[in-house]
């Protein structure tokens, strides 16, 4: 389940993502956030906070 907070155009979803990697085949899960600019009901700019370190150990899996 995700959460997500609005202020104007800001808006902040928290959620948990569990993916498979393609070359890997390991799947992995790891919490999000996402901070989304939104201008005229559109999506301007996303930016993505991840736990990177588990990303890479999962398209890296020996």
């Amino acid at each position: 389940m995700a959460h997500r907070t609005v202020d104007g155009g800001d808006v902040v979803l928290l959620a948990v993502f569990t993916h498979t990697a393609a070359p890997t085949g390991k799947e992995f899960t790891t919490p999000v956030a996402m901070h989304l600019a939104v201008e005229d009901d559109r999506i301007v700019r996303m930016y993505l906070y991840e736990d990177t370190l588990t990303v890479s150990e999962a398209f890296n899996a020996a």
